[in-house]
């Protein structure tokens, strides 16, 4: 319904008995006429707007928000919302936007430009030391502030990436956004003297990249403050040895997404739980392993060079043998007595032992608590018996 709004008024002559019609009102539906049956006689017209479709043509893109599949002239002015596509910039709609008062079904179309992506690394890495005759001789990566006329196009798509070398730097220009290859393995591997990565500042890195070995043995770089903010801050799908051979990872100077969590659980052989932990750290960082009382373990110090499966790694401690000794004060005891015990044993009490003409009053310390650690010795008390007792 139109909620009463007054679409127009008409006066007008006719004789009694005859049908009268409403005027036809585009994106309305006409209703039916109605007969003149008495003079001066008044007819209000009940107009339905008409319902039309709007599609949309996406070219491979998607809509992720709620958007309007119709619509009527008196809905306000609208504009679909953004879509997106892997790999395109979205750059508009055709039409922009159905003006409110418009008729007629409409079809968007989406309209994308292919997104300035960079090659894969070990291409990247080739083009780089052809641009500069070997890559020994990169000392940085600066952002081009013009257009260069000649140059070596970096981009995997039409849209391109133009990149020049000058003077030990290569400057790289876009018009669009430069994007990175979701493989950036090794893209500047090897570069030596490479020292400036200011360049790839406002390069933007998606998450699930792969930057293994991205800066692996650049021996001269230390500042990576310019990609702290890649990846949302580092969500990347492999990045093992980045940093290798870098004086940023020599000095501990890394971006804190630069980590592995790790759930670390410690163990005892016989499946006891003894402690868990959920830490984070960088590739090729050693791991100390703590020292828990009443326990031992093969590792020392545990050098992460590859994430553990899952994510878990078990560090598996050994109960440590503490020595048990007995002194008799002279008696003996008929049973077998243990010598040796663990902190997972459980509570031991020795047998009563024997001493002729003594009675046995306990030991000293009268048990081994399960939980207990360290060498213990167990004293026995005796008391003499009096004469008439040994008769």
């Amino acid at each position: 319904m139109t909620n009463h709004k007054n679409l127009g008024k008409i006066c007008s002559m006719a004789k009694k008995g005859t049908i009268i019609k409403p005027k036809r009102i585009p994106g309305y539906i006409t209703p039916e006429g109605q007969v003149l049956t008495e003079p001066n006689q008044h007819f209000k017209f009940h107009y339905k707007p008409i319902q039309y479709t709007i599609n949309y043509e996406l070219n491979g893109g998607t809509i992720n928000q709620d958007h309007k599949c119709s619509y009527i002239i008196e809905d306000e002015t609208y504009t679909p919302p953004r879509p997106i596509r892997k790999d395109y910039t979205f750059i508009g709609w055709e039409p922009k936007c159905i003006e409110k008062g418009s008729i007629g079904d409409v079809t968007f179309i989406a309209r994308w430009k292919p997104k300035a992506i960079l090659v894969d690394g070990p291409t990247l890495n080739t083009l780089l030391s052809q641009l500069a005759f070997s890559k020994e001789y990169i000392m940085a990566i600066k952002q081009a502030k013009v257009i260069p006329t000649e140059y070596v196009n970096l981009s995997s798509t039409s849209t391109p990436i133009m990149a020049f070398y000058e003077d030990g730097i290569v400057y790289i220009y876009s018009k669009d956004d430069i994007y990175c290859n979701s493989n950036m393995q090794s893209a500047f591997e090897g570069l030596s003297l490479l020292r400036d990565i200011s360049g790839l500042a406002n390069v933007i890195c998606l998450p699930d990249t792969n930057i293994n070995s991205i800066f692996k043995n650049c021996e001269l770089l230390s500042d990576l403050s310019p990609i702290l903010n890649w990846a949302n801050g580092g969500k990347f799908s492999d990045f093992k040895d980045a940093f290798k051979g870098t004086p940023a990872s020599a000095s501990g100077r890394l971006p804190k997404w630069y980590r592995w969590k790790i759930k670390i659980c410690y163990v005892s052989e016989s499946g006891k739980h003894l402690d868990e932990v959920v830490e984070e750290y960088y590739p090729g960082e050693v791991i100390r392993i703590p020292e828990i009382d009443g326990y031992e373990t093969d590792y020392k110090g545990l050098r992460l060079d590859d994430p553990p499966k899952d994510d878990i790694l078990s560090i598996i401690y050994f109960p440590k043998k503490y020595t048990i000794e007995y002194d008799l004060d002279g008696g003996f005891m008929m049973d077998t007595k243990k010598e040796v015990y663990t902190i997972e044993d459980e509570t031991y009490i020795p047998s009563i032992p024997y001493k002729a003409k003594y009675d046995f009053k306990g030991w000293a310390p009268p048990s081994i608590v399960h939980g207990s650690i360290g060498n213990i010795i167990f004293h026995a008390h005796w008391s003499e018996k009096d004469n008439q007792e040994e008769n």
